[in-house]
This record gives C-alpha cells, sequence and structure tokens, in this order.
C-alpha cells in the first residue's frame, strides 16, 4: 500500500486461510506473519513469501528493533514455550523451557 493508503498489497496470499500477528522488521523490508500455525516472511511487495518454520504449531512473531531475529511462540514440544530464530529461520531456540505456559512474546524498546 502506498502513503495515502491506496493500492493494498496481499502479502499472505498462498499462505493459508488464517493469517495474522504482523511484525515489521527493523529496517522495514520485511514482514513476518503467522498463517495457520507456521511462521512467514515476506517482502512489502508480496513477491518473495517463504514459511521459516518446518512444523505448525507457530504462533505470534515478534521482532526486536536490533533485526537480529524473530521471537514466537510455539507449541510444538506440548506446552506453549518461546522460541527465537534468525530472520532466515535457523538456528530455533527455546529461549523459556519452563513448565509454566509462555505466550505472547514482546519486545521492550
Amino acid at each position: 500500500m502506498d502513503a495515502s493508503g491506496a493500492n493494498p498489497v496481499n502479502i499472505s496470499s498462498g499462505a493459508g486461510t488464517l493469517n495474522r500477528w504482523p511484525t515489521w522488521s527493523a529496517n522495514s523490508q520485511i514482514v513476518f506473519f503467522e498463517g495457520d500455525g507456521d511462521i512467514y516472511r515476506n517482502d512489502p511487495t508480496g513477491a518473495t513469501l517463504v514459511k521459516i518454520t518446518a512444523t505448525g504449531n507457530n504462533y505470534t512473531p515478534n521482532c526486536p528493533k536490533s533485526g537480529s531475529g524473530v521471537v514466537f511462540m510455539s507449541t510444538n514440544s506440548g506446552n506453549p514455550e518461546i522460541h527465537f530464530m534468525t530472520i532466515w529461520g535457523s538456528n530455533i531456540q527455546n529461549i523459556s523451557n519452563h513448565a509454566a505456559v509462555e505466550e505472547l512474546p514482546i519486545w521492550a524498546p
């Protein structure tokens, strides 16, 4: 979409039916979002859609201002945990690893 709000672009086409939780990278060149339980990335034109999680049950992506990666909630281990990965979807790490439910990760400024 341009600055006036005209010419919207569907950046989630091809990512399933339930697409939500969009978040921009620090440089505003990549948007991440959840699509049917997976995390996707795309550019603002919608031309480079890539699924960056390999299995389902991944939700609520969020990016730090440093641009170092993406934090998200995953239930793949059976318990909702907070994970971190690179913007390319590699080096996924469970950063909460606790018996309690952890969800909705948000970066502090």
